[in-house]
């Protein structure tokens, strides 16, 4: 079976997932990136979290820290100084190996028609967030923990029936490439 590698726009996801804010405080953004992350790295099944990269932007990137880190599974990685995520995505695309079995999460389409010129998926992030989390759980928390002004992660350390975690608290990348091929074949009129 063929693996999917996923390329995500962090910030963006970030922003169509509900875990930003319009302005930041001291450290808001750092929380607010490091709850997104968590979130993230819950949604996944634990092989999509070995298959993905998140790549935010160079200009949010934390102070003097590493530009890689490794974040409950996920790789991260930030933007050379004075570079964007969009760039470093689109550098990935251009020399990876195998592009057809790459997915690129982001709602820029300078991405997505970079990605399709080699060959590659892409999904806007709204649909991508939506797919991972369907019943808006992950955002609301996200949102009613802004709003209250506290800025820890959600707390998951109650136990989550294994099928509802099954069924809602992981993605199915397998489902989201048929959808994407399906929608493909009626864009084409087949």
């Amino acid at each position: 079976m063929r693996r999917l590698f996923l390329l995500i726009d962090g910030y963006n996801l970030m922003h169509a997932a509900g875990f930003a804010r319009r302005t930041y405080g001291p450290g808001d953004l750092h929380r607010c990136r490091h709850r997104f992350l968590l979130q993230l790295a819950a949604l996944l099944q634990p092989a999509a979290r070995r298959d993905c990269l998140v790549i935010f932007d160079a200009f949010n990137s934390p102070d003097e820290g590493p530009r890689q880190m490794d974040a409950s599974g996920l790789r991260v990685e930030f933007a050379e100084p004075g570079s964007d995520a969009d760039a470093a995505i689109e550098a990935i695309v251009k020399t990876h190996s195998a592009p057809r079995q790459v997915m690129v999460v982001s709602s820029d389409h300078r991405l997505h028609k970079a990605a399709r010129r080699r060959r590659s998926r892409c999904v806007d992030s709204e649909v991508f967030w939506r797919q991972l989390d369907p019943d808006g759980a992950a955002t609301f928390e996200a949102n009613v923990t802004q709003e209250s002004g506290r800025l820890s992660a959600p707390d998951h350390s109650q136990p989550i029936d294994s099928q509802l975690a099954d069924e809602f608290l992981s993605l199915d990348v397998d489902q989201i490439a048929r959808e994407l091929r399906e929608e493909e074949r009626r864009r084409r009129g087949r």
